[in-house]
């Protein structure tokens, strides 16, 4: 898939891939093993007929992203979805991109692992002390080492392509969906000497870590600021919250969690007094487009760049895309994908006017 293309056209091409993924032998390794999932090895027919019900739409965001680098990412995210972790083969997999992945065993500090859990987790989670760098600081971190893999080495948040699309020194950053701390400390240290992040956070487990990690890091604590509420479309519903670490959710129903009161991105910008918002990421386990409906005039106002993760639901590219477009159509599109199964990818949006 090269050229632009209509829904057709599209569709006749993903299938083809289908067609000469499933027919190769399969792959000897994919980061649902890692993850501790059964790596899927079928055909996935809901998958398919989503692409062939959707395939316009699919093609629409394609002919937007911004390069080649970012076409293949969407292409091989569908494809992933279809094929599986054992019949599909990103374009990134590469000999220095495997090292790199094999690598992240050599930043742990050799205290050892020790068990995160929580009631609604289904398996058991471990982390460790890790000891990262970025934009020349040094930081120490307890974190998954997918995690550390992804947002040091990888840098998820980053984006290098025909253009880089990054925090730059002097922003002020929303982190939606902040965990362990892992992206607030990257993003503080790529927005030094005087960024500002905003991270928000509804795991009290989480949030434990996420504080002995400020605690580790008092360099860029003070750039840091955590703040305890679930963002959506409008401030003061009432929302419930599964606390399942990294996978924590909320729902706008009873689903038996912790009953909280949602906040816009917009009411807690005017309400916190906030002059600029230069950069917003989300990781909300598939909240984002909810939140963004809350965050229209901060985008219209500010235009900050946009980092969001799309892979949590499967119309999840192109809807944020359109959405995105709606609000200001001088927003560029380009894609990234970050494990060897694009488990996690990450739609970047730029403003036409903080291109340089």
């Amino acid at each position: 898939m090269t050229a632009a293309m209509n829904g057709q056209e599209f569709r006749e091409a993903f299938l083809r891939s289908v067609l000469l993924e499933f027919s190769q032998p399969p792959r000897t390794f994919n980061d649902d093993a890692l993850r501790g999932f059964k790596a899927s090895n079928n055909l996935g027919p809901h998958e398919l007929m989503f692409v062939e019900d959707h395939s316009e739409r699919i093609a629409n965001l394609y002919n937007a992203l911004s390069d080649q680098q970012s076409k293949q990412t969407l292409a091989f995210f569908y494809l992933n979805r279809a094929l599986g972790g054992l019949h599909s083969h990103g374009p990134h997999i590469t000999a220095d991109f495997l090292a790199l992945t094999e690598s992240i065993v050599n930043y742990t500090s050799g205290k050892g692992r020790r068990l995160f859990q929580h009631q609604w987790l289904h398996r058991p989670i471990f982390i460790e002390e890790y000891d990262m760098s970025i934009a020349d600081q040094r930081i120490k971190l307890d974190t998954h080492d997918i995690s550390a893999l992804e947002i040091f080495l990888l840098e998820e948040y980053t984006y290098r392509g025909a253009t880089t699309i990054e925090a730059k020194p002097g922003d002020t950053i929303i982190d939606a969906g902040a965990c362990w701390g892992d992206t607030a400390l990257y993003l503080a240290a790529k927005s030094l000497p005087d960024g500002h992040v905003y991270a928000f956070e509804l795991s009290e487990g989480n949030i434990g870590v996420l504080n002995a990690n400020l605690a580790k890091n008092p360099d860029l604590a003070p750039h840091i600021t955590v703040v305890q509420r679930p963002l959506s479309g409008k401030s003061g519903d009432d929302m419930w919250f599964i606390d399942a670490g990294a996978a924590s959710r909320i729902a706008s129903q009873d689903n038996g969690g912790t009953k909280l009161q949602s906040l816009s991105i917009d009411d807690f910008v005017k309400q916190e007094g906030i002059k600029r918002v230069d950069f917003m990421k989300f990781d909300i386990e598939g909240a984002e487009r909810h939140a963004l409906d809350g965050a229209e005039e901060t985008i219209r106002t500010h235009k900050p760049t946009l980092a969001i993760s799309v892979y949590h639901l499967p119309d999840d590219p192109f809807v944020i895309a359109e959405k995105i477009f709606a609000m200001s159509n001088d927003y560029r599109f380009s894609m990234k994908g970050v494990c060897k199964n694009y488990g996690e990818t990450i739609l970047f949006c730029q403003s036409a006017s903080r291109m340089t």
